[in-house]
């Protein structure tokens, strides 16, 4: 099964600290399949040979980043099977909140024949730009001046971990996805 997945199956990645990439890596190398740095590619020709894409990002401003790229391209691949996965601190079982990152991402017309799975990472806080520190600040401030009784489990973990240099990648999480297609009938 692993040589045909590997022929017709494309990992996308687009990673701004290294967790999409990280994440994206896993995927490849469990299901044998060819990864690619969105970053390095023409979307059309590069992903013409396949009949499967695994496109990946993490989450920024709410949005998964890259996925502007597939939106764009998306009826040009509209013959294969796709697969998005995002990075956050979300925690992954918080599907109102991924619900909205998914639909500030791409149009529900679109979503209807995407499937999607969720990552947890969590940032070095130290190899943030001053661009991304200055937001997550905005949210600590806004987090804090919050009554505790109204936060979130996602907002105390974000709170908690704030400032530190902490990188997790759960190599277990991607089971889903993966599995997802040894079941699959290629």
């Amino acid at each position: 099964m692993k040589k045909s997945v590997s022929t017709k199956t494309a990992v996308v990645y687009m990673s701004k600290y290294g967790a999409s990439e990280k994440y994206g890596k896993i995927i490849a190398k469990k299901l044998s399949a060819h990864l690619y740095d969105l970053n390095n590619i023409t979307v059309n020709e590069t992903l013409r040979p396949y009949s499967s894409i695994i496109w990946g990002g993490g989450i920024y401003a709410g949005k998964i980043n890259g996925l502007d790229v597939l939106k764009k391209n998306i009826h040009a691949l509209s013959d294969k099977r796709i697969i998005v996965f995002s990075v956050g601190n979300t925690p992954a079982d918080r599907d109102d909140i991924l619900e909205k990152v998914r639909d500030k991402s791409i149009p529900r017309s679109v979503q209807v024949r995407l499937q999607f799975y969720h990552f947890v990472a969590k940032s070095n806080f130290s190899c943030l730009k001053l661009s991304d520190r200055m937001v997550l600040a905005a949210r600590r401030i806004m987090l804090l001046i919050k009554p505790d009784g109204l936060l979130t489990d996602g907002e105390r973990l974000f709170l908690v971990n704030y400032g530190k240099d902490i990188q997790v990648i759960d190599e277990e999480a991607t089971e889903p996805l993966t599995k997802s297609f040894s079941e699959r009938k290629e």
